[in-house]
């Protein structure tokens, strides 16, 4: 697997991204990214947006979500230029709107017709390798730097072969084949993104992700003792167990997001430049724990100061090895994506996995 990967990035074509003025063995300069975003600003704009939506019965949502994104990418910084995001509420609400009726429709069917639900499962099932394409597709298109849209050049009958694979493997191995699958889902996804004549590879290898379970599931390992220690202990004996168990799912949890963050964001290639990514998990730990405390002491209203110190953690742990300029010449995306995939990746919670 290392090798082929290695051929397929050593056999760009000779079109891409600057491969003819610039060789992939010219020195690199460092770029770090920075991130500018204050917790004061941004609760202006998020406070907004909550009052907004609640007495608008959630119409405002897709205003403050379109708000929320374009003040953390308009704060992100690259070598001078900031991203912008450029998505359309107007176009975000039609796609809301139109999966809750169908979503709204399905629950009625199954109040009516109980075994519909069953039927209802497997619509939703099959629906969510298009809706993460499609998703990813709008986000992409969505997100500009220097005057260049993002674009995704994947398939949606294809990602049904890679994500049902995924299942099929993951169900049959008993979960030990999904961080392969998961693997498989990004390297589909990253893969198919281009920024205007750059296509993006992704090197991370396959047994990378195997290493990041399975050194997650040693932090799981006294949350299985205490699991098994529990019901033979007394009430009081067995707080500790619980505060215990609960303790290490919380680690491996943090551990896992960081870990899966530098794979993915650190084994990117954009024509000849390089994406590294430096998450480490102590800081991580202190700052999940302490912005946790934060907002449940304040009943919530700290959640954009936690929102600004994560973007602005994430940000800074990425540096980009760049080998000539930035800039690139734009190419049209013939196709016209709406936001219904982003709409029904919000209204099912799917989380994208991109750390």
């Amino acid at each position: 697997m290392r090798i082929e990967r290695s051929v397929l990035v050593l056999a760009m074509r000779a079109d891409d991204f600057y491969t003819n003025r610039y060789r992939m063995d010219e020195p690199a300069r460092s770029l770090k990214w920075r991130f500018t975003g204050r917790a004061s600003e941004y609760f202006r704009v998020w406070i907004i947006g909550v009052v907004l939506s609640l007495l608008t019965l959630g119409i405002y949502s897709a205003w403050a979500k379109v708000r929320s994104q374009q003040y953390f990418y308009r704060h992100t910084w690259l070598d001078g230029s900031s991203f912008e995001y450029i998505a359309s509420p107007r176009e975000l609400l039609r796609g809301r709107l139109v999966f809750a009726a169908l979503i709204g429709g399905l629950f009625v069917l199954q109040v009516v017709f109980t075994p519909a639900v069953f039927v209802s499962l497997a619509l939703l099932l099959a629906a969510t390798p298009w809706v993460i394409v499609r998703s990813t597709a709008f986000r992409a298109k969505s997100s500009v730097y220097r005057n260049v849209p993002l674009r995704l050049e994947a398939s949606a009958s294809r990602a049904y072969g890679v994500f049902f694979g995924g299942y099929a493997t993951t169900l049959l191995s008993c979960g030990l084949a999904y961080p392969g699958a998961r693997w498989r889902r990004l390297e589909f996804i990253v893969d198919g993104l281009r920024y205007g004549s750059a296509k993006f590879v992704w090197f991370t290898e396959r047994d990378a992700f195997y290493s990041a379970y399975l050194r997650a599931t040693l932090f799981m390992l006294p949350a299985f003792a205490a699991a098994v220690l529990r019901p033979e202990l007394p009430f009081l004996a067995g707080l500790p167990a619980q505060l215990i168990s609960s303790g290490a799912v919380l680690l491996a949890s943090v551990y896992l997001r960081g870990v899966t963050a530098n794979l993915l964001f650190g084994g990117v290639r954009i024509g000849p430049h390089e994406l590294r990514s430096r998450q480490r998990f102590w800081p991580l730990c202190g700052l999940y724990a302490t912005s946790s405390l934060a907002v449940l002491a304040t009943l919530g209203l700290a959640i954009p100061w936690a929102k600004v110190r994560l973007a602005r953690y994430r940000v800074d742990s990425l540096t980009l090895m760049a080998r000539g300029p930035l800039d690139v010449s734009a190419e049209l995306d013939p196709s016209r994506r709406r936001g219904y995939g982003d709409a029904a990746a919000d209204l099912g919670g799917i989380d994208l996995g991109i750390g």
